[in-house]
């Protein structure tokens, strides 16, 4: 087995190149591509060695393998390892760890991602397998041209993620790569045929000069390959209209007749929630202060809920004017003017209830009516300021216990439930709702139950990732927070056949001395939504906070086994949405020159019961 010394560098070259076509998958650079840069480096190393050492293939590829465990463990477990490299048990956990809260993170950030541990270690995995393939074809089987095949794949996993398609300079790069494959592919193959016939009768300098053609002639080729690989992509239509190449370097809706389409959308605002300090995100001015809607998940594969695409076609912009809300029990009128900071970089807006109209919104928001979500693929909300008209549904429980019959059918996918489901969830459901007789009053005994004294709310609650998670939760644990109790009032209303969601956004915030409430990461929530006929969709709450801020609503109001219940006169009820706040706190915004990583920009209250949320969760 030969070095091929020229093969190995091309080869190393195009795999390099070819890993931008990740940059806009992550949030920063130096944090990804630093691992990355190794990974490489040590991946052609590895093979190298085992052609110098004239391994068989089979031999190479365990020594390239064992360079990838030397890899993972010096870049992102070197404390648990033996010098710092050699892997123990104790890597092992940590690694298996670090794997899981990476999947994890794929199923839950919105690209671009911020560094997080577990995306490195898939990273680095993923680009050192892709080398070692590359480099086995290209240098070892000899063929240049099929090298360029894994090199795709990473192309692939953008395109499939970023519907703006993987940006014009990793495009054009990717596309050198190949051009590279495919002139050393011709020179090895000029090279194993060897000379021509007619080449025997002429002189070096003829000789001399038919190579050179033969090279010019190659670059010709290749060059004009390239310019129609990069001319054509940008003439031909999209999934958002821009091209299959972006040209404006974000997510891609276009003004054009083509939908706006953001693929599988994951819930961002938990990427706000990382930093342990308290981060103001944006205040409301509002008689009447509600809870903030995001959007909701609606997919549940047995441990997760996520958001299912949202698509929006240019009739659906916020501009163009919002529909009337179909509702058919009692609402309530809401009036709110929202200012966003710099700080709050998302692809959904904040609005209180089902909005009917919001004035002082510039750029391409559009809804997805499906969710009622008000969403953007050009821009976020950083900066923005508007204000927002919002009908809230507020029915009364003879209302909603007279909602009766049958879902329609575009709402099966929030009564789809796994197969796979501990068989103890259904055996709870009918004891939790063997007195009740309508939907909602087995709905409303599901929301006591999880708010009785048997739960406790708290922010170091199993992550609702791991299997089982679901089932520790209800029958072992009995603590969480607002994802475990949104998840699992969710799940267990499904199981009754009806249709439910789990909506993301915010609790209302802390009011402040010139009147307005003051919404933070500490706001940040789930709570469930349960359809019902003749009424729509409405929230419920069963996750009870110790501060307060996650009081039930009137139409299913605290019971007697409710905590928050029992210093409540009989018979007496919360008015809906008017949820008691916690006491008034100033907390500065900051100023338009303040350092945002500042830790002294803000003041957070002493939270004497309230630990610092864990990273990528919601605190609900």
């Amino acid at each position: 087995m030969t070095v091929r010394p020229v093969s190995t560098v091309v080869a190393a070259a195009a795999c390099l190149l070819s890993t931008s076509a990740l940059s806009r998958l992550f949030d920063g650079t130096l944090w990804w591509m630093r691992p990355v840069v190794i990974a490489v480096v040590v991946a052609v190393a590895t093979a190298t060695l085992g052609r110098l050492l004239r391994l068989p293939v089979a031999a190479a590829i365990l020594l390239s393998l064992a360079g990838l465990v030397g890899t993972v463990t010096v870049l992102c477990a070197r404390g648990t390892a033996l010098l710092g490299v050699v892997p123990t048990a104790g890597t092992v956990r940590t690694l298996r760890a670090l794997i899981a809260d990476g999947s994890s993170d794929i199923s839950r950030l919105a690209a671009p991602v911020p560094h997080r541990p577990g995306l490195v270690v898939l990273t680095v995995v993923g680009i050192y397998l892709v080398v070692m393939v590359v480099d086995l074809i290209v240098v070892t089987l000899d063929r240049p041209a099929l090298g360029g095949l894994p090199l795709l794949a990473l192309y692939a996993v953008s395109a499939a993620i970023l519907p703006g398609g993987v940006g014009t300079v990793p495009f054009l790069l990717g596309a050198a790569s190949f051009v590279a494959l495919l002139l050393l592919d011709g020179r090895l193959a000029f090279g194993r045929w060897g000379r021509t016939v007619s080449d025997a009768g002429r002189g070096r300098g003829e000789r001399e000069a038919f190579g050179g053609r033969l090279t010019v002639n190659a670059l010709g080729v290749a060059l004009a390959a390239l310019l129609v690989a990069v001319a054509v992509p940008l003439g031909l239509p999209s999934l958002d209209g821009e091209g299959l190449v972006s040209r404006k370097g974000g997510y891609g809706a276009g003004d054009g007749p083509s939908s706006a389409s953001v693929v599988q959308p994951i819930v961002s605002v938990s990427q706000q929630l990382h930093a342990s300090k308290q981060v103001p995100l944006f205040s409301v001015r509002s008689q009447t202060p509600r809870y903030l809607r995001l959007t909701a998940l609606e997919n549940f594969d047995g441990q997760l809920f996520t958001l299912r695409a949202l698509n929006a076609t240019r009739d659906n912009r916020v501009s163009e004017g919002l529909p009337k809300p179909r509702l058919g029990g009692t609402t309530a009128q809401v009036s709110a003017d929202i200012a966003v900071t710099t700080r709050f970089k998302e692809l959904y807006l904040p609005v209180p209830g089902i909005p009917t109209k919001i004035k002082g919104l510039t750029g391409d928001w559009r809804l997805a009516a499906p969710t009622g979500t008000i969403f953007s693929t050009r821009t976020s909300t950083a900066g923005v300021r508007y204000q927002v008209d919002a009908t809230v549904p507020n029915p009364t429980r003879a209302e909603l216990a007279a909602a009766t019959g049958p879902a329609p059918a575009e709402l099966a996918v929030d009564t789809a439930l796994p197969d796979n489901l501990d068989p103890r969830l259904r055996q709870l459901v009918e004891s939790i709702t063997h007195n009740a007789r309508t939907p909602y009053e087995k709905v409303y005994a599901i929301q006591q139950h999880l708010r009785g004294p048997l739960f406790t709310y708290d922010l170091a609650g199993a992550p609702t990732t791991q299997e089982g998670a679901l089932a520790e939760f209800l029958f072992e644990s009995h603590r969480g927070y607002c994802e475990q109790f949104a998840s699992a009032m969710t799940v267990l209303v499904r199981m009754l056949g009806l249709p439910a969601r789990v909506a993301i956004g915010f609790v209302p915030g802390e009011q402040q001395a010139d009147g307005s409430y003051l919404i933070t990461n500490r706001q940040a929530h789930a709570w469930p939504e349960v359809w019902f006929p003749s009424v729509g969709w409405v929230s419920f709450e069963p996750t009870r906070r110790s501060d307060g801020a996650t009081a039930a609503p009137s139409y299913a109001p605290a019971g007697i086994d409710d905590p928050d219940g029992a210093a409540a006169p009989p018979g007496e009820q919360s008015a809906s949405g008017a949820q008691p706040l916690p006491a008034p706190v100033q907390v500065p915004m900051p100023s338009a020159g303040a350092n945002p990583d500042d830790p002294t920009a803000t003041h957070p209250r002493p939270r004497a019961r309230t630990p610092t949320p864990p990273p990528a969760s919601l605190p609900g």
